[in-house]
């Protein structure tokens, strides 16, 4: 008769059954890998050097036209973005704000920054000032709000935004609560903050403005989710769980906006009604990896790391994404991207082992850890 630690043992070790499920589960992720990179290789790239053909054939004829026309920049009416950026305090959202302030020489931006802290909204005005007063082209606007108190004030706020700043033209949803490994927060309380915050009220915020964005038919909608939603150390549970949310969210609404036209197919009721006419609003979501957890104060200058990237490399990044078009994903540091969406083939017993293994490691330990 065993002991019990030898019977705790043996049920940590997998049974026979199970083991071979495993097997096969791997065996299906090769077969659909495979068929995935045929399906790229021989259609979606064909199609995408097609794409920069007319993209490069477009803007040679546009530059051509301007040239004989030679119209003055300044006497041409240009429509003002209005990009509405939330979490615009710290990290991505931020330095998200940067690039617009920076690259406005030629484009005239409204930046609605939203942000939790009056404080750091006002230092965020002051830091910027200097800059946007030497670029007459863009103005910053500041709206101090917690998306995590009520999903009925948002849905009034961005209706209000829409109405006092603008049609709202691009929106980045990079708000949300920072992971702290060294808490090892997943109690009942630390988890329900983390969804209230970065799962409700950043869903809610995304589908007010989608549907301000659908009586324009245009806008541009990036969700920042994490490569931690696809593999995380196990006790990262509370983010990383928030972060798959957003992440299937986020590439689930990019194919709906692509052939739906109801609000309520949105919200999945009456999909047997659901049009076929796209309502012209792009989605992409972002993979950010470990990055600098930058403040204002260090958002003006380049940050380094060892493996924690920089805010604003992979704020400039998103940005050209978002701006290009046709990225469903955006994957800022491509090597670690590579290497944790691999992770997604691996089988139940190998994840189970590595973010264990993570864990123990202390893969995610060593500073804050921010993907927003």
């Amino acid at each position: 008769m065993s002991s019990p630690a030898t019977s705790r043992t043996l049920r940590r070790i997998p049974p026979l059954s199970y083991t071979i499920q495993n097997i096969f589960l791997s065996i299906s992720t090769v077969i659909a890998a495979y068929a995935s990179l045929g399906l790229t290789v021989f259609i979606a790239l064909p199609l995408s050097v097609i794409r920069l053909v007319l993209l490069l054939a477009r803007d040679t004829y546009l530059y051509r036209q301007r040239q004989q026309k030679q119209e003055n920049p300044n006497d041409k009416k240009k429509k003002r973005k209005v990009v509405l950026v939330v979490g615009a305090t710290h990290g991505i959202g931020l330095n998200i704000v940067k690039q617009y302030a920076r690259a406005a020489e030629d484009d005239h931006v409204n930046i609605v920054a939203v942000g939790r802290s009056k404080d750091e909204l006002a230092q965020l005005k002051g830091d910027f000032d200097g800059f946007i007063e030497r670029t007459a082209n863009v103005k910053l606007h500041t709206e101090c709000f917690d998306i995590g108190w009520d999903p009925k004030a948002i849905v009034e706020n961005v209706t209000n935004w829409d109405k006092k700043y603008g049609a709202i033209t691009h929106l980045y949803a990079a708000s949300g609560l920072s992971a702290e490994p060294d808490k090892d927060a997943w109690g009942i309380d630390d988890t329900l903050e983390m969804v209230q915050t970065d799962v409700i009220g950043l869903i809610c915020m995304v589908l007010a403005t989608y549907e301000r964005m659908k009586i324009q038919r245009q806008g541009k909608i990036c969700i920042v989710g994490s490569t931690t939603g696809l593999f995380a150390p196990a006790n990262m549970i509370s983010y990383a769980s928030s972060k798959a949310f957003l992440n299937t969210f986020g590439t689930s609404l990019r194919a709906l906006a692509h052939c739906c036209s109801s609000p309520s197919n949105i919200n999945g009721i009456h999909l047997h009604n659901a049009k076929t006419s796209p309502d012209g609003i792009e989605v992409t979501t972002v993979f950010p990896g470990y990055i600098e957890f930058s403040g204002i104060a260090n958002a003006l200058k380049e940050n380094s790391g060892s493996r924690y990237k920089s805010a604003d490399r992979e704020a400039r990044k998103v940005v050209n994404a978002v701006e290009r078009g046709g990225e469903g994903l955006c994957l800022p540091s491509m090597i670690e991207g590579l290497l944790i969406y691999g992770l997604k083939g691996v089988n139940p017993i190998c994840d189970e082992v590595a973010r264990w293994a993570s864990w123990k490691l202390g893969v995610a330990t060593k500073r804050y850890l921010s993907s927003l």
